[in-house]
């Protein structure tokens, strides 16, 4: 078709794998842009090598995560450039199928909102789910994940995504320093809250208050008459531990377990200094 035709612009629709070749075969035409079927390739080489061409070539590469050029979304960045929630603080993203099916628009908007994304923790979800009843573009090879990732802008972001739900979700959560959008029903609404006075939260709620150090003593005298565990036990204590010593000490993995009623610590550090320090506090 590249040599039979003169085009000024293809769309490349064909499976993921295959763009990278097509598009690097078409960069040797007189075409002058790409429009190129999410996500761009499937490797991060592929990607490389795609751009490479086509900028060697002054060929327009666009790639079709087409939520940028929707509606609602735009109209939600453009709330946000007026200052109508102020600085953004943080964005949840709930989507369902895979990464690579329906995962790739979630991210890519994310960044559309907050820009480069700094670092993430991931993880992807286990399931034996082979179809999806309301689609029939997902693969039990590309499975949905749930993500936590630090903005370069210093916005905090959070990935929700599974197979496991019966239903379609692609929602937004943006909260800002003075207020908050949602991006609702697949883009099809946009919600915004600002900060006003509440009746609600201004009616003063009747409670009998009593001393929460005086309640302390007395739940420990009730733990030993009854022989019971207190609501905030040495296990509570040391769950919450375990999730603040992650990131000051390297923890990639904690967990616990109990043999003999001794707890047992197993951490897997990228860097052994760190983990002899961590487990030097465990030890003392």
């Amino acid at each position: 078709m590249l040599k039979e035709e003169e085009l000024d612009i293809i769309s490349i629709c064909t499976p993921q794998e295959t763009h990278a070749n097509i598009t690097i075969d078409a960069t040797k035409s007189n075409i002058q842009a790409i429009f190129c079927e999410k996500p761009i390739a499937t490797t991060l080489e592929d990607a490389k090598n795609m751009i490479k061409f086509c900028k060697k070539n002054n060929i327009k590469l666009v790639i079709n995560h087409n939520k940028r050029w929707e509606s609602s979304f735009n109209y939600a960045k453009k709330l946000i450039e007026l200052g109508k929630i102020g600085k953004i603080v943080s964005i949840t993203g709930y989507y369902t199928s895979g990464l690579f099916v329906i995962g790739t628009h979630m991210l890519d908007i994310l960044m559309f909102f907050c820009g480069d994304v700094d670092w993430v923790l991931a993880e992807e979800e286990k399931t034996s789910i082979k179809t999806l009843k309301f689609s029939d573009n997902y693969s039990p090879d590309d499975p949905a994940a749930n993500a936590y990732l630090s903005f370069k802008n210093g916005v905090k972001g959070f990935l929700n995504g599974s197979c496991k739900k019966e239903y379609l979700i692609f929602e937004i959560d943006l909260q800002g320093e003075k207020g908050r959008i949602r991006i609702e029903d697949n883009g099809k609404n946009v919600r915004l809250w600002k900060i006003k006075n509440s009746k609600l939260y201004e009616k003063k709620l009747s409670f009998k208050k009593e001393n929460k150090m005086i309640n302390a003593v007395k739940e420990i005298v009730d733990c030993l008459k009854n022989n019971k565990e207190s609501i905030s036990s040495g296990m509570e204590g040391y769950k919450a531990l375990e999730v603040i010593a992650a990131p000051t000490y390297g923890t990639e993995l904690c967990e616990t377990d109990e043999v003999n009623d001794k707890i047992l610590a197993r951490h897997h550090f990228s860097n052994q200094t760190v983990a002899r320090n961590a487990l030097n506090l465990w030890n003392k």
